[in-house]
């Protein structure tokens, strides 16, 4: 081979190489560098790409007139999914190409599936809001203020409501494919923390809460119809609302100490009936048994308002609460009952902020309580002093509510979410008289109602017998171990409880404490408690209930054994675990052969070993 040709053979050879290595770079600059750079500029971006919605959405309000900037807000979503999701979009999909890759595949592909998810929700939002659009400009809050408001609506909410549920069925089924795209994530590979954001968590959360939203659809859109009803609308509706001490535990969140008849009426807000509980006890002339536990712990020989919340399900206290109210001679018609207790407002001033009244000065979420418990030390007295201090609190009260109502757009987006956080935690209880409403209530698990679960189930309930608000120096821990025992299914919960004041001469905390467990559990061994255990069924769940007194600087544990239904055995173990409502969080440890899951119980929780 002459010297020509091998120059021919080499030069060939380096130009494939050069051509190789050219190839190459494209392909990681086009399917890698670009799009993750790309992705990184859109990233940095956000907050800006942001701020004209939030501006239309925060920035349009005059006095509580919602203003013509409003039916912009279609546009700027519009211009907000061309210019970031669609862009993000395209550089995901370049990406895609290595989801074949191990490890890293599955991460490329839930980035995608977040990507076409957000662009589907954008997509439906624009859509929906579309359809409204010609309400927008003249939709006016300034009615939802103190009665006295003078306001002109020239929308009301049956407008909207009727609009929405008209057009909310038809995404029904859009919503169905995003769930079952969302069913791919597998939340456990992602870390638990991220800086302090819970992302595994917020991935759960996002998919449980996708999953709730296609199981209850049909009647979150009738739950929209149903708003202007609820609303006043439709014609007046009236509340009796209760203040409880949570300090002083019951069943369903606490002693209740103050009431007040909350009218809604075309906007306006009114109190048209407000007082002492203690008070309107004495009015009640017809005799209503007490609860047996009541009777036997407190003395009490009939029913009292005082002790409204003796049941662990809301539903039934909100009845029996209705039966005794009708019965009082200058009763009103009621359309529901809502239980508030002291976290809820201090919930609320979270939000409000603080608030000025004449003998309290100024009230914040972090004094609320304390000052709250002022009044709870002398209700039903009829001192002159004692009085003034009640009409003080029920002008802190007024005036949380009446700020409520003038409060920014953005201020309005985050009470709401504290209010959906105070329901899940059962610091707000609601109950409504008309039976559909109180259904969807239920079925979203806003009533706090027993419920019912396919396998193990647990809810603990105290109720503070003794007279005092001592459960805020009470400490509380709950341990829960599953074992298999001869064929059977036996489980050992043990609550814990500790007195962590240092004060000798305070109040014994006299607790009558119930476990309510899956209906036809038997009952094996109890330790720890020195009164005797007794033995129920109730809501269609079984319970086994006791009685204790603990002095300050005491511990006591109260271990149950007790076995299992015997059609748990050869199921995957579950467990649902209600919260009490007015209860703060109590840490829990749930065991099952070697595994172990420990968590905070704020809200009902279900556990999966």
């Amino acid at each position: 081979m002459n010297n020509s040709v091998k120059l021919v053979i080499a030069f060939v050879g380096k130009r494939k190489w050069y051509v190789a290595a050219i190839a190459i770079f494209v392909f990681i600059y086009y399917f890698l560098v670009s799009p993750a750079f790309s992705l990184l500029m859109i990233a940095k971006r956000l907050p800006e790409s942001i701020s004209p919605i939030k501006e239309t959405l925060s920035g349009n309000i005059s006095g509580l007139e919602i203003s013509d900037d409003l039916q912009f807000l279609p546009l700027e979503l519009d211009y907000f999914r061309e210019n970031v999701l669609v862009k993000a979009d395209k550089s995901i999909s370049r990406l895609q190409i290595f989801s074949i890759l191990p490890y890293i595949g599955s991460y490329i592909t839930d980035l995608d599936t977040v990507s076409k998810t957000s662009l589907d929700l954008m997509d439906i939002s624009i859509d929906l809001l579309s359809s409204v659009e010609n309400l927008l400009p003249d939709l006016n809050l300034r009615g939802w203020g103190a009665a006295d408001a003078t306001y002109e609506k020239n929308v009301h909410f049956v407008d909207i409501t009727t609009a929405l549920t008209q057009k909310l069925p038809g995404y029904k089924k859009r919503l169905f494919d995003i769930n079952k795209r969302l069913e791919s994530v597998d939340p456990n590979k992602y870390p638990q923390d991220v800086n302090g954001l819970r992302v595994r968590d917020y991935i759960i959360d996002i998919k449980s809460f996708s999953s709730a939203l296609i199981t209850s659809y049909d009647s979150f859109v009738s739950v929209v119809g149903m708003i202007p009803n609820l609303a006043g609308e439709t014609g007046a509706r009236n509340y009796l609302v209760f203040l409880v001490n949570d300090k002083e535990l019951r069943p369903s969140g606490g002693v209740a100490v103050a009431y007040g008849v909350f009218t809604v009426s075309g906007g306006n807000l009114t109190i048209s009936k407000s007082g002492d509980v203690f008070v309107l006890d004495e009015k009640i002339a017809a005799y209503f048994p007490p609860a047996s536990y009541v009777n036997k712990y407190t003395g009490a020989g009939s029913y009292l308002f005082r002790d409204a919340g003796y049941s662990a399900d809301f539903k039934e206290t909100a009845r029996n609460i209705q039966s005794v109210w009708s019965s009082l001679p200058d009763y009103s018609n009621i359309d529901g009952v809502i239980f508030l207790d002291t976290h809820f407002i201090a919930s609320l001033l979270e939000v409000v902020g603080d608030v000025e009244v004449e003998g309290f000065g100024s009230i914040t979420a972090d004094n609320v309580s304390e000052q709250l418990q002022k009044f709870f030390s002398v209700v039903g007295s009829r001192d002159a002093q004692d009085k003034q201090l009640k009409g003080n609190t029920s002008a802190v009260l007024f005036s949380i509510m009446t700020k409520m109502f003038s409060i920014s757009t953005q201020e309005r987006v985050e009470l709401l979410a504290k209010v959906h956080e105070d329901l899940n935690q059962k610091h707000i209880l609601l109950y409504f008289v008309d039976p559909e409403v109180q259904r969807v209530v239920e079925e979203f698990n806003l009533g706090a109602t027993v419920r019912k679960h396919d396998g193990d189930y647990l809810y603990v309930s105290n109720a503070n017998v003794g007279g005092t608000g001592v459960n805020l120096l009470i400490d509380q821990k709950v341990d829960k171990v599953v074992r298999y025992d001869n064929n059977a299914l036996v489980s050992d919960v043990t609550a814990h409880y500790t007195y962590i004041s240092d004060d000798p001469a305070a109040s014994v905390f006299k607790n009558y404490l119930r476990f309510y467990v899956p209906n036809g559990s038997k009952l094996i061994s109890a330790t720890g408690n020195s009164g005797e255990v007794g033995v129920g069924t109730e809501f269609g769940v079984s319970y086994f209930d006791t009685y204790f007194e603990l002095r300050p600087r005491e511990e006591m544990a109260i271990t149950l054994t007790y076995q299992l239904p015997g059609d748990l055995l050869n199921k995957e173990y579950s467990l649902l675990v209600q919260k009490q409502p007015g209860a703060p969080g109590i840490p829990y440890e749930v065991s099952n052969s070697n595994k172990i899951k420990s968590f905070t119980l704020d809200a009902d929780t279900e556990v999966k070993l």
